[in-house]
């Protein structure tokens, strides 16, 4: 997630969407006030410690809403970006099978799982 108060924006990164290419380019532009949340390549943490113990870079609107007054969110352009499930899901899928154990011992029941999975 960035949120720039130079720029009045939000961006929400949703996991398998290209989200370090779209940081990579907007990070040049931002002020000394703005702030990202990832811990993927490097750390860095938002200052605010509630969006910090979240401990990743996938912030959700709502769990931002709760430390950002609705007021400053309204004037904010909000956005994330998208991609078709299936294609997110493969991406998944291939990531975790350079990554994750778990995934390498039984690919099909994570699959499963993670198909039955109730939304966060």
């Amino acid at each position: 997630m960035i949120f720039s108060q130079s720029q009045q924006f939000v961006f929400f990164a949703i996991p398998k969407t290209g989200t370090h290419a779209i940081r990579e380019v907007f990070r040049p532009h931002l002020g000394t006030e703005d702030w990202e949340q990832q811990l993927r390549y490097g750390q860095q943490l938002s200052p605010l410690p509630e969006i910090a113990a979240i401990n990743h870079g996938h912030v959700a609107y709502r769990q931002l809403a709760r430390v950002i007054p609705e007021e400053t969110l309204a004037q904010y352009f909000t956005f994330a970006f998208v991609r078709h499930p299936f294609d997110r899901f493969v991406s998944v899928c291939a990531f975790l099978a350079r990554t994750d154990p778990s995934y390498q011992d039984d690919p099909t029941a994570w699959m499963k799982r993670a198909l039955t999975r109730a939304p966060f």
